[in-house]
């Protein structure tokens, strides 16, 4: 799904899931597969690297820690949730709990998700602990 202040991040994230299902489409029947991964958090570096802006870039410091606390799912672990996915030709790899669960919300409420996810954004990364 899309997030607030993520206005390039998560356009970029659609398009690939587009591109990767019009290839799928057009690839019937020549024995190639393709598959789209859909990682939830993983324990990285991504939140401390981040450029912060809008209203999160005043709480980036406390970002940083709450993410981390919440990125429940290794590099390691990512990656061979990955290869496994890959190996199994599934066309949809989700990476992590979190993944699956923004995965189940946005299937169930397609528009609620969005204010749904706002509200726990803010409750996670931009109120001072």
């Amino acid at each position: 799904g899309g997030f607030a202040n993520q206005s390039a991040y998560s356009p970029s994230k659609f398009a690939v899931r587009g591109f990767t299902e019009t290839l799928r489409m057009e690839l019937i029947g020549t024995g190639i597969c393709t598959s789209t991964v859909h990682p939830g958090g993983i324990n990285t570096a991504i939140t401390s690297n981040a450029k912060a802006r809008g209203r999160y870039a005043t709480h980036q410091h406390q970002s940083v820690k709450e993410f981390a606390r919440v990125a429940g799912t290794s590099p390691e672990k990512a990656a061979k949730t990955i290869l496994d996915g890959i190996a199994g030709k599934k066309q949809k790899i989700l990476v992590g709990v979190d993944a699956l669960m923004i995965d189940i919300a946005t299937r169930l409420f397609p528009v609620a998700y969005s204010a749904m996810a706002a509200k726990r954004t803010k409750k996670l990364f931009s109120e001072p602990h």
